[in-house]
């Protein structure tokens, strides 16, 4: 059974930040003293492939009925009341993406943390774009990094209160921040937000990036492989094009 559905992943389609994730993840995990199975390890690859292609199949929907009834087609196969998952997205690609994890969660019994995770980042995604207000927006960006961070603490068996679940928590917050700072342009002409940026966001983005910041890189117990870590991946976010 597990040999059938947990197989080398296919980073051909996936966005090249999320490929360096996985080559550097060890960096995060081996400060803590975390050490990952060859089993783990491929289970997290499977998990970051289906959330670049779940996050770019629902960002392209443009009606709001239409995202609603994906992403809680989506909830039900997770949680294994639907056998299949019937929508309109359905690829060859992203289907075999869900079933993995289907079978990821239902193998580790964990599906109410994972998929409760699931809900709470559609339920943040969904908001952000109707949001005009810039702190809300901002909120509402770094609670999505808190709940993403969630998913792969459930395939590590990690809870949120211990040291390293502590510590990624934050970093995948501050990742969302430095994202929209990147990306709120784009956003916003995709529709994927309806604030327009203006300067008052992005010092408010920046001072939030560098506070918090400060604070992560500080309690990181290497701190120059962690520098070494934010840089390589500030400049891949930030001259990435795919």
């Amino acid at each position: 059974m597990k040999a059938r559905y947990l197989q080398e992943p296919n980073w051909k389609l996936a966005r090249s930040i999320y490929k360096k994730l996985s080559e550097e993840f060890h960096i995060l995990t081996g400060a803590y003293g975390i050490v990952l199975s060859k089993r783990q390890k491929l289970m997290l690859d499977h998990l970051i492939l289906g959330i670049d292609e779940v996050d770019k199949s629902i960002d392209e929907i443009q009606s709001f009925e239409l995202r609603e009834e994906v992403t809680q087609s989506l909830l039900r196969f997770l949680r294994d009341q639907e056998e299949h998952w019937n929508n309109p997205l359905k690829t060859t690609s992203l289907s075999k993406n869900m079933f993995i994890l289907k079978k990821i969660t239902q193998e580790l019994k964990i599906e109410n943390r994972f998929c409760d995770a699931v809900s709470e980042i559609f339920k943040y995604t969904e908001q952000k774009r109707h949001v005009l207000d810039e702190d809300n927006l901002i909120e509402l960006v770094m609670l999505e990094g808190k709940a993403t961070a969630e998913l792969p603490l459930s395939l590590m068996s990690v809870e949120s209160n211990h040291p390293f679940g502590k510590f990624f928590i934050q970093l995948c917050t501050l990742m969302g921040v430095a994202d929209l700072i990147v990306d709120a342009r784009s956003d916003f002409k995709s529709n994927y937000i309806s604030l327009k940026p203006k300067m008052g966001l992005y010092v408010k983005l920046n001072l939030i990036l560098i506070k918090e910041g400060i604070l992560v890189f500080w309690n990181f117990p290497r701190k120059f492989s962690f520098l070494l870590y934010c840089i390589r991946f500030s400049w891949l976010l930030i001259t990435s094009k795919d």
